[in-house]
């Protein structure tokens, strides 16, 4: 994908700004589509979040296991006011075995 925007030098930043809110505007409602078709926007039974929430959530425990900074986790359970459902799993991260 590839665009040439042209523009005054002056406002260069604003013709990309202005490229970019078109551009995202004409692609939500294809994308708010193809999040509902993967069921993404389903909301799970207990929490009442987005599936893709969920996935997202999973992902980062799965990538704290590896490595990832335990912050970015924990940012996102609050973000979504949900880490008092996972608080024990959280803390279990940092358990010794």
């Amino acid at each position: 994908m590839s665009a040439v925007i042209v523009g005054t030098d002056d406002l260069w930043d604003v013709s990309v700004l202005k490229f970019l809110y078109e551009h995202t505007a004409k692609s939500v409602a294809s994308n708010v589509c193809e999040m509902q078709a993967r069921g993404l926007l389903d909301p799970v039974p207990g929490l009442n979040l987005p599936r893709g929430v969920i996935q997202r959530i999973e992902e980062l425990f799965r990538q704290v296991e590896e490595g990832l900074d335990p912050k970015v986790l924990h940012k996102e359970l609050v973000r979504w006011n949900v880490f008092d459902y996972y608080e024990n799993r959280f803390f279990s991260l940092f358990r010794t075995k």
